[in-house]
């Protein structure tokens, strides 16, 4: 029988002398109660929740509600779903926001479905839990604090000829000297890579083994003659074009090299290099008036290739020199107080970057660190490095699994197409999260805080801030590159743009 309709019925008798018929009566059959689906609980403050799931009528009007409650057993608090009944035979979303929460506490929610006529006739939906705290990010761990044991490995590389002959850390944004000492190295695994040199047949990229304690591990390499010349070429190309020109004073032309060869000149926007082997070359890139040079960009050349690189310069916001100071690992490492113990550096092959250990297994940072605004495409060569101190605490870099990036950036930085210049609009985009298969934080993680005009004016309050992180500009001494910085705690409110972008006129920040 089909539910909610109207039946008729009636007796019929019949014999040899004919039929005779009874009453016609009716009786309906009612509706199936309506369907519930418990969805996912979403953070919107620091003390209130999003609560969702769908409803279907099954034929006739439903009310719907979410019940919650600490135990998991009874619900004693029941809230009506926003938007009125629900109707139809198709699920239909439905969510109710809750505030007032207690931070630390368990909830146990469900959703739940009645019919409008017939209270009795009702399903519920799953259980499921959220944490007030979790939801919003406050639960937070600290970094388990390193022994100075765990990071006394060492690397020498000694390779003939020695003369010009240079190694690196795969990712590294300098080249070391034969003979050079790596240290401050966590045990693990590391790729090193070699300086192409004309005319000579390189070492090839290979993986070495690092034991914290061990005794000072010592790698012998050779460069080989080779009678068979460069057939590789770069051209480089750089933004923005009006600081290119022959004609701009030379202080303020934008100008580059490849870094790791001496006596090298700076080279213009468009020059090409030619004659070169395949291999791995950074180029570094000139100091320039009013904008900040990128760091030395890894760039992969093959055999008999012409590559064509392009990089920008971005509009100076430099911080006042007075204002920022280096980080003693000490201070990184052990400092409960402030955010130092959860960041970490961001390295790719256009540079460096920052981040922080925002879950265990999940860095947070901005999109510009993960997406090349050049060739609108994912930056290659990604690694993060928790807590880096060069030459102190050089951890086993991280290979990601995986990024995300806000929905909407690369479209909106493809429209703008002004690389090295947000809109305010991107920078409402300019967010990533990083994935890795590993602990990225040493077991510890900040957690995160939605912050709001009415509950958590963290940025435009008079709260007190810092800004940390690794340097992001380039040009000059790559002597503080892989060093933790900070700018001076102050308690200056910031300026908002938007609903998710601020700025300040402090010159500290």
């Amino acid at each position: 029988m089909q539910p909610g309709t109207t039946y008729h019925f009636r007796l019929v008798a019949s014999n040899s002398l004919g039929t005779s018929y009874g009453e016609d009566r009716t009786f309906d059959t009612a509706f199936p109660a309506p369907l519930a689906t418990t969805g996912n609980a979403t953070p919107l403050t620091a003390s209130s929740v999003r609560l969702a799931g769908t409803v279907k009528a099954r034929g006739a009007n439903a009310l719907a509600f979410f019940e919650y409650g600490t135990d998991g057993i009874t619900f004693p608090n029941r809230v009506a779903v926003t938007g009125g009944p629900v109707s139809g035979d198709s699920e239909v979303p439905v969510q109710v926001d809750l505030a007032d929460l207690v931070p630390g506490v368990t909830y146990h929610y469900r959703t739940l479905a009645s019919r409008v006529d017939d209270s009795n006739s009702f399903t519920t939906g799953l259980v499921r839990t959220f944490q007030s705290d979790g939801l919003v990010g406050l639960l937070q761990a600290f970094p388990r604090e390193i022994d100075a044991s765990e990071r006394q490995g060492q690397l020498q590389v000694d390779i003939i000829p020695s003369l010009a002959a240079k190694w690196r850390f795969v990712g590294e944004i300098k080249w070391r000297d034969s003979g050079s000492i790596a240290t401050g190295l966590t045990t693990g695994d590391r790729e090193i890579e070699f300086l192409p040199i004309s005319g000579y047949l390189k070492p090839g990229r290979e993986l070495v083994g690092v034991v914290s304690g061990a005794p000072l591990l010592v790698l012998n390499r050779e460069y080989f003659v080779t009678a068979t010349p460069g057939n590789s070429s770069l051209q480089v190309l750089l933004e923005p074009q009006y600081r290119t020109a022959p004609t701009v004073p030379t202080s303020s032309r934008v100008q580059w090299r490849l870094l790791g060869y001496d006596n090298t000149p700076w080279r213009d926007s468009g020059d090409q290099l030619t004659g070169l082997m395949s291999g791995s070359y950074l180029v570094q890139f000139k100091s320039a008036t009013g904008l900040d040079a990128p760091p030395p960009a890894t760039v992969i050349i093959g055999a008999n290739q012409v590559r064509l690189a392009t990089f920008t310069y971005n509009p100076s916001m430099n911080a006042s020199a007075t204002s920022i100071r280096d980080l003693p690992f000490s201070t990184i490492s052990a400092r409960r107080d402030l955010p130092y113990a959860y960041v970490g550096q961001i390295r790719n092959d256009t540079g460096s970057f920052s981040g922080f250990a925002v879950k265990t297994r999940v860095v947070a940072t901005a999109a510009q660190a993960l997406f090349d605004e050049i060739t609108l495409s994912q930056i290659p060569g990604v690694q993060w490095l928790h807590q880096n101190d060069k030459d102190i605490h050089e951890p086993k870099p991280l290979v990601p699994r995986g990024f995300y990036v806000f929905d909407g950036y690369a479209a909106q930085r493809g429209a703008e197409n002004t690389p090295g210049v947000l809109s305010t609009a991107a920078q409402d985009l300019n967010a990533a999260a990083i994935y890795f298969l590993e602990d990225v934080g040493r077991g510890g993680f900040s957690g995160f805080l939605p912050t709001s005009p009415g509950e958590q004016p963290l940025l435009s309050a008079t709260t007190l801030k810092t800004v940390v992180g690794y340097p992001v500009g380039g040009g000059g001494s790559t002597n503080s590159w892989g060093q933790m910085k900070a700018t001076r705690i102050d308690n200056d409110p910031y300026i908002p743009l938007s609903a998710a972008t601020y700025t300040t006129t402090n010159p500290n920040y």
